[in-house]
């Protein structure tokens, strides 16, 4: 009976439970993609690199390589942000199915977790694929904050609320 309930208020957290999902799926797949086709994607961001290596590398080969691994670097920090915050978010709903509060306040708690560690994810993942035709890491960056700021707010913004929820109802028992 008890895991037909917990089922069922699951299931009212189905949003939630489906972006951290994907989250998880998404970082396996990375993960894997990311191992089986290291030479290939290393060649391909190498070629963009030198599409603009004249202008904006300054024919320097060298530094346009250390741009590319940091841009393969930030595949790897999307997947495994991906795995973790998956994780968390999955988590977080199966925590907050147990706490006495309103539906609204569970999913909206566990949406902003899940939906801005997405963001958080995306982010990461462009960044990769925008800096070796950037060749700066400053200027991907200062591009694509429209997208980490807020991503970073709504995460942190559902781990506040998780954490309030999760408190209130420590300080409520004692």
């Amino acid at each position: 009976m008890d895991q037909q309930r917990t089922i069922t208020k699951i299931k009212s957290l189905r949003i939630s439970v489906m972006f951290a999902l994907i989250l998880l799926l998404y970082g396996v797949v990375m993960s894997l993609f990311l191992e089986m086709n290291k030479e290939k994607i290393n060649r391909n961001l190498r070629d963009k690199a030198t599409q603009v290596l004249a202008s904006k590398y300054e024919n320097n080969m060298s530094s346009a390589v250390k741009v590319c691994d940091t841009a393969y670097g930030y595949f790897v920090k999307s997947q495994e942000n991906a795995i973790l915050l998956g994780i968390t978010g999955l988590v977080s709903v199966l925590i907050l199915i147990r706490l006495p509060i309103s539906q609204r306040q569970k999913a909206l708690s566990s949406l902003f977790i899940t939906f801005g560690g997405l963001m958080l994810v995306m982010f990461y993942l462009s960044v990769g694929v925008l800096l070796p035709s950037a060749a700066k890491i400053e200027y991907v960056k200062s591009y694509m904050i429209w997208l980490y700021y807020p991503a970073l707010g709504v995460y942190a913004l559902g781990m506040l609320m998780f954490i309030f929820h999760a408190f209130r109802r420590i300080v409520a028992e004692s």
